[in-house]
């Protein structure tokens, strides 16, 4: 997620993919790519990804139900996953066993 300390997705994208965010969703929409498949790309959520496509006015594939249930599916196993991470720091208490 952008912030004041990481920058917009129009500079991640000019780093990663050296074009503007426009561009490399326009080439997205061509191909057919979904929003999904966008932000694992990319590296951002979906969310964003959708934000800024609204700001263009450029639509990207809608992800099928089973391309969400199965991404659901993997976010909770990553939730209830032994090893921290990104869906489960939050979660975790933070004191040490004495």
């Amino acid at each position: 997620m952008a912030n004041q300390y990481t920058g917009s997705l129009e500079h991640k994208i000019r780093e990663r993919f050296q074009c503007g965010a426009r561009e490399l969703l326009e080439r997205f929409a061509a191909e057919g790519i979904t929003y999904v498949e966008a932000e694992k790309r990319i590296g951002v959520t979906h969310g964003t990804i959708r934000k800024w496509s609204r700001r263009y006015d450029i639509a990207l594939k809608s992800s099928g139900p089973e391309e969400m249930l199965r991404e659901q599916q993997d976010r909770v196993k990553a939730f209830f996953a032994k090893e921290l991470n990104e869906f489960n720091f939050l979660s975790r208490r933070w004191h040490s066993a004495a």
